[in-house]
């Protein structure tokens, strides 16, 4: 018995995601910001990254309020995970992850190229490029080979399977 050639191209399809997803796994903390703090090497990482990277925030774009609530993801403030795994290259920011903002740690802090570790600031914080200084509700990176993100997305995303 043949398959039709569509089945063939979606088990294709499905085989490359998959082997993706095991080189790649989830989104990587990337974005570099200037801090102005000489003995950080004038940059950090900041943790806050998973809340958005490259301009677009994953929990508050404007797509988001043209997205049918049907799909959309409701953001939990109390969800805390951590993105399978973080970069395999020397020297990388850890992996994204989020969690409550709490009393005794109100900013997520960076990870500094200088030092090779992360930084928390307990009374100072470094801001995202979208100015976010904590990592509450910010569970919606990139995940998988096609890296989905955004509550809309993986709302669709889980709608629909």
């Amino acid at each position: 018995m043949s398959l039709p050639s569509e089945i063939l191209d979606s088990r294709r399809s499905l085989s490359t995601a998959r082997i993706l997803n095991i080189l790649h796994g989830d989104e990587l903390n990337w974005e570099f910001v200037a801090t102005g703090v000489e003995d950080s090497g004038n940059g950090a990482y900041p943790l806050s990254n998973a809340c958005g990277q490259g301009g677009v925030s994953y929990t508050a774009s404007p797509v988001h309020s043209s997205c049918p609530r049907r799909f959309r993801c409701e953001v939990d403030p109390d969800l805390a995970l951590t993105a399978a795994e973080g970069s395999k290259w020397p020297d990388s920011p850890p992996p994204l992850e989020c969690r409550p903002r709490t009393v005794e740690e109100p900013f997520t802090g960076h990870y500094d190229i200088k030092e090779q570790d992360v930084v928390l600031n307990k009374g100072t914080a470094v801001p995202s490029a979208l100015g976010r200084t904590d990592v509450e509700g910010c569970c919606y990176w990139g995940r998988g080979a096609l890296h989905t993100k955004g509550v809309c997305s993986l709302g669709k995303l889980n709608y629909y399977l």
